[in-house]
């Protein structure tokens, strides 16, 4: 009887200190598991970030390119139209109507665009990881 009592102490020390040595094994590989993910996550963020800061330059860029297609557009329009008024009407009071309505035309599209990319660009920076 004595030893099997000895035998079951010696075994429950034995899983005692097994158990010890597991949980500081655990703690000391889930330290090392947590700060490699932290600097991949870290590594991943910056890089979603950096991905958010070039959308919004490209959309700044397509900004700029829209308007440019725009004012390139309107002059061709312009001049075609005041050739057209030349040629055939020769009014000079109804190409000035018409020239004011291309330039009304003209800002309100501009400003249309404006408002599209800058929304765009708030949503981003809504939601632009810091």
């Amino acid at each position: 009887m004595i030893y099997i009592k000895r035998k079951l102490k010696l075994f429950f020390k034995e899983r005692n200190n097994f158990n010890k040595k597991f949980s500081q094994n655990k703690r000391k590989f889930s330290f090392r598991e947590k700060t490699s993910n932290f600097f991949v996550y870290k590594e991943i963020f910056n890089i979603i970030k950096d991905a958010q800061l070039k959308m919004i330059k490209i959309f700044k860029d397509y900004e700029n390119c829209f308007l440019n297609f725009v004012d390139k557009k309107y002059e061709k329009e312009l001049y075609e139209l005041e050739k057209d008024f030349n040629e055939i009407i020769g009014n000079k009071e109804d190409f000035k109507i018409s020239q004011e309505f291309f330039i009304d035309s003209k800002k309100q599209i501009k400003c249309k665009i404006n408002l599209i990319i800058d929304e765009i660009e708030n949503e981003f920076t809504k939601y632009l990881l810091v």
